[in-house]
C-alpha cells in the first residue's frame, strides 16, 4: 500500500528535496490533496493554527511542522540558562488536537513531537548549496588519541561549565575550544569551516552540548567527520533506541544536571583508552551516517520525518498511540533496511 503526503512545492525542496522511498507518494497538486493520507503543513505559527481550529480538528491526517513563536519572544525565556524553556509559552495545548512537529524546546507536551534540524546553512557558512555533499572530506578511520570541541559558550550555561571544567584540565589528548565568532550571524569564513571540519577528521571523539534548544548542528559535522558524539544534555531523547540495538555502540550520553564534569570526564578518558572499542565505534558512526544522513535534502534528518509520518499513517492518526518520539522504528521499513544497526 502505498502512503500518499501531500506537501507544497517549497516544504518539498527543504523536507524531502530527492528523496524517494518505495510505499510513500509526495503530491503537491492542490487538486489532488483530498487523496492524501496525511497533509503535511510546513513553518505554520501556532496563531495560524488557531485561527483556522476548527478546520484541523476535522481533519487529523494534517501533520504540521509548527513554528510556535518568534525569536524576539523567545529571547524574554532565559534560554541560555534553563531547561525545556518552551514548555513555558503560554499556549493551550489542550486544543492540540493534531501532531505538530517542532525545533523548539519543549519535553512531554501532549502531540508534540521535538526534532533536530541541520545541517548548518550552507548561506551563514557562504558554501554552496549541499556543501555536506559536495566537500570531499579524508576518512576518519584510525585512532587519533584525540577528543574535540570548539564552539561558543554563550549559547548556554551548561557550556560555561562544561568549558570552566576543562580549563583546569591538563590533558593535551583533549582540544577544547572557545570560538568567539557567531556562524548565525555569518561572522565565519568558509575557510574557518574548512579548517574546523580538517580538524574533526583527525579527531576520535567530539562533544555535543545543547544551546538555546536541546539539539545542536555540530552533531552533524561530527557524524560526517566520523568522530563519536559524546552528549551533554543534547541530542539525547529523540528516539536512538528505535534504529540501534545498543546506542552506546554509537554515542556516550550524558546529563550534566544529574552527573558530573568529573564523572563525564572519567567515563570519556575510558572509552578513549580502549582502542578498539573507538575504533568499532567510529565504523558504527560512518555506518549510520551513510545510512541516514548522507544525501543533498537540507533538512539532514528527513528520513526520520518520513518514518514518524508513516507511523502516524499506520495509526490513524490516532494521537493515543501516537508517541513524542522523533525517531521511531517505521524508518527502518521506509527505507528498506532488515532491523536496527
Amino acid at each position: 500500500m502505498v502512503m500518499k503526503i501531500f506537501i507544497n512545492n517549497h516544504q518539498r525542496d527543504t523536507l524531502a528535496e530527492n528523496r524517494s522511498y518505495d510505499g510513500v507518494e509526495f503530491i503537491n497538486s492542490p487538486s489532488a490533496q483530498s487523496d492524501a493520507d496525511l497533509i503535511f503543513s510546513g513553518g505554520l505559527h501556532w496563531n495560524e493554527y488557531v485561527k483556522d481550529i476548527k478546520h484541523f480538528h476535522d481533519n487529523p491526517n494534517h501533520v504540521i511542522n509548527i513554528s510556535f513563536v518568534d525569536m524576539r519572544v523567545r529571547e524574554k525565556r532565559n534560554l541560555r540558562t534553563n531547561y525545556n524553556v518552551d514548555n513555558c509559552i503560554d499556549i493551550p495545548y489542550d486544543q492540540i488536537q493534531n501532531i505538530m512537529f517542532s525545533n523548539y524546546d519543549f519535553y512531554k507536551k501532549t502531540n508534540i513531537v521535538p526534532i533536530f534540524r541541520g545541517p548548518t546553512s550552507s548561506n551563514l557558512l557562504n558554501k554552496p548549496e549541499s556543501y555536506w555533499i559536495t566537500d570531499k572530506l579524508p576518512k576518519n578511520d584510525k585512532f587519533h588519541n584525540k577528543v574535540f570541541w570548539r564552539s561558543r559558550i554563550s549559547t548556554h550555561d551548561s557550556r560555561k561549565e562544561f568549558y570552566e571544567f576543562y580549563k583546569n584540565i591538563n590533558d593535551s589528548r583533549f582540544e577544547i575550544e572557545d570560538f568567539k565568532l557567531n556562524i548565525y550571524r555569518k561572522q565565519g569564513t568558509p575557510e574557518q569551516f574548512d579548517s574546523y571540519m580538517n580538524e574533526l577528521c583527525h579527531k576520535d571523539i567530539a562533544f555535543v552540548l545543547r544551546g538555546d534548544r536541546p539539539w545542536a548542528n555540530s552533531f552533524y559535522d561530527m557524524i560526517r567527520a566520523g568522530c563519536i558524539p559524546v552528549m551533554i544534555s543534547s541530542m539525547n531523547d529523540f528516539g536512538w533506541e528505535s534504529i540501534m540495538n545498543n546506542v552506546d555502540d554509537y554515542f556516550l550520553r550524558f546529563d550534566i544536571r544529574t552527573q558530573t564534569m568529573d564523572y563525564i570526564h572519567e567515563e570519556v578518558c575510558k572509552l578513549l583508552e580502549d582502542k578498539s572499542r573507538v575504533l568499532q565505534m567510529k565504523a558504527n558512526i560512518r555506518k549510520l551516517y551513510k545510512t541516514f544522513f548522507n544525501h543533498s535534502c537540507s533538512f539532514g534528518a528527513s528520513d526520520f520525518i518520513w518514518g514518524k509520518c508513516l507511523n502516524i499513517h499506520k495509526n490513524n492518526c490516532d494521537l493515543t498511540k501516537i508517541d513524542d518520539k522523533f525517531i521511531c522504528s517505521d524508518v527502518l521499513e521506509l527505507k528498506g533496511l532488515p532491523g536496527k544497526l
